[in-house]
């Protein structure tokens, strides 16, 4: 199993490069849809960055490649306070998301919202959801 991660990570990672590529440089070419030009490109971004990591950082450190440069690293990256970040950061979440529910409870209240379908420029339809005052 681990061959095979190791296998599909290595061969994967020209392919997103590849693909990023092409959506980059022939954007007007290409012809989709802006939104779904932006998920392709989010979401290969994505990948191309967990198979870099995969490959310089997780693959190595698996196979016992370069110890003595996880050895020397090691007391650096732990030196760094790693728990008072996550608190900090969990924190920032949660408040975070504690706002987003407040301004999102109009939203659930019956009566408040309504619809209306609009034309695009590129002749599809859209819903235009808004909150009415």
């Amino acid at each position: 199993l681990l061959v095979q991660a190791f296998f599909e990570m290595y061969v994967t990672l020209p392919l997103h490069m590849r693909l990023l590529y092409v959506l980059q440089k022939n954007s007007k070419t290409i012809h989709l849809e802006s939104s779904f030009h932006t998920i392709v490109t989010h979401s290969t971004m994505g990948r191309l960055l967990f198979s870099l990591v995969f490959c310089l950082i997780q693959a190595p450190a698996s196979a016992v490649i370069f110890f003595d440069f996880f050895v020397a690293v090691g007391p650096f990256v732990s030196h760094i306070e790693l728990i008072k970040i996550w608190r900090k950061v969990s924190f920032l979440c949660c408040s975070l998301w504690f706002i987003a529910l407040l301004f999102s409870i109009p939203l659930m209240l019956p009566g408040r919202t309504g619809y209306y379908s609009t034309a695009s420029p590129i002749s599809t339809m859209w819903l235009v959801i808004f909150l009415k005052c």
